[in-house]
């Protein structure tokens, strides 16, 4: 059964499962690394909450800049360079390593112009920096650009305005996600 987001039980299991995975992933493929691999394992990682500790990030930055130094990437290969982007980005962020986070961002800004699909994930967590920096009214501009697009977005950006005790924006966002969902 797909889910927007996972049940608690499930999403444990499943961050339990896919962190011991990508920590043996890491450890094993120092040589010769399965980019790809890694970046499907960080999307399941993302999904489940599950932080990113120092170790592995400085092991995915090592990555990123072996891989960013050959000019014209693939775009599969950019793509999974930016769902790493997003984890390092995300870490950043929740240990408060500003200078970190803007060469992130700013990197993740260029990849973005190249592959606009991540623009939404861009603006997410930029909304998420100006909310932990207090700068809600700068929040609430960015919520305003993200595209609406799938229905994850939809919630995503309804979860946002509630963060923001935006209710009656981010209830008119469900009540039409629920509408839609009716429709089904």
């Amino acid at each position: 059964q797909p889910y927007i987001l996972l049940p608690e039980e499930i999403r444990k299991k499943y961050e339990n499962y896919f962190s011991d995975h990508f920590q043996i992933l890491l450890r094993k493929c120092r040589e010769e690394c399965p980019v790809k691999t890694i970046s499907n394992v960080i999307i399941i990682l993302r999904k489940c909450s599950v932080v990113l500790d120092d170790a592995s990030a400085d092991f995915l930055e090592e990555i990123c800049k072996n891989l960013e130094e050959t000019s014209a990437l693939p775009d599969n290969i950019l793509k999974s360079i930016i769902e790493i982007d997003l984890y390092l980005l995300e870490m950043y962020r929740i240990d408060g390593r500003k200078s970190d986070y803007e060469n992130k961002m700013h990197q993740f800004e260029e990849h973005v112009n190249r592959i606009p699909w991540y623009k939404n994930e861009m603006l997410i967590e930029k909304i998420k920096s100006e909310i932990e920096d207090f700068r809600y009214e700068e929040a609430k501009l960015l919520i305003t650009k993200i595209e609406e697009n799938s229905f994850e977005y939809k919630v995503k950006k309804a979860g946002l305005y509630k963060q923001l005790s935006e209710d009656d924006i981010a209830n008119k966002i469900l009540n039409e996600c629920s509408a839609e969902l009716a429709q089904m």
